[in-house]
């Protein structure tokens, strides 16, 4: 399991390649307040390299951020938008949140960096941290791990992946929720988990594909929190 002060550290990373895909998709992509997503850029890295922050990046992590600013991909850029949601994990698990943020959408953008110091002295959230007991960090990636398991059938069904020949996917998601009713606080209704009382399948495509991705990065944070991997290795895929 990783330690505190790893924890605390990770999340500002995370904060800080985050913040840096909304400034590069800004500068590169944006229609108008090109100069105000540069002004955010040239702060962040000044801030990372006056706190230290850019040595607490993973090895790919490092790779990107020694890029000018507006030269990350497309790709890089999307990708690493969403470590927001793996950042929210990480600040839940040292107990700045007190609960953990809802699975179902992305909510108060703003709110999550505002609770990571970015524009000034990191040492006081780092002291700050208070790393949760591994039952409860435990419970929770259980969650998250079942979560994005829906998520990741409901991809296989859009692509058109059949499940062995007698089977369905109604059929699989039924049975697994039956096998995590004492175990995974969920919301369903026997048949798929519900959002807002919408079963998961039949939710609208922007809204579902957001919590595919904020599912993902949750149990993508909480399996490296219970690891003693490196950022760059960690896994949500089983």
């Amino acid at each position: 399991m990783q330690t505190q002060d790893s924890v605390a550290r990770r999340a500002a990373a995370l904060c800080l390649i985050s913040l840096r895909s909304q400034a590069d998709n800004g500068i590169s992509y944006g229609d108008s307040d090109r100069d105000r997503f540069r002004e955010l850029g040239e702060g962040l890295v000044r801030w990372a390299k006056e706190q230290g922050v850019d040595q607490w990046l993973s090895k790919e992590e490092k790779k990107l951020h020694r890029k000018a600013l507006g030269k990350w991909t497309h790709g890089e850029i999307a990708e690493r938008f969403w470590r927001i949601e793996s950042m929210k994990a990480l600040l839940w698990a040292i107990r700045v949140y007190a609960k953990m943020p809802t699975y179902h959408e992305v909510g108060d953008v703003n709110g999550a960096y505002d609770k990571v110091p970015y524009q000034g002295d990191i040492s006081p959230f780092l002291a700050a941290a208070r790393l949760r007991n591994e039952k409860e960090i435990e419970a929770e990636r259980h969650r998250a791990k079942f979560l994005n398991w829906r998520c990741r059938t409901e991809v296989l069904r859009l692509e058109g992946m059949r499940p062995p020949k007698g089977d369905s996917y109604e059929k699989v998601v039924a049975r697994a929720l039956d096998e995590i009713d004492d175990d995974i606080p969920v919301d369903h209704d026997g048949k798929d988990i519900l959002v807002d009382g919408v079963r998961f399948r039949d939710l609208d495509g922007d809204v579902k594909g957001n919590m595919m991705s904020v599912c993902y990065e949750r149990h993508l944070a909480l399996q490296w929190v219970s690891s003693e991997d490196d950022w760059d290795d960690a896994r949500a895929d089983s």
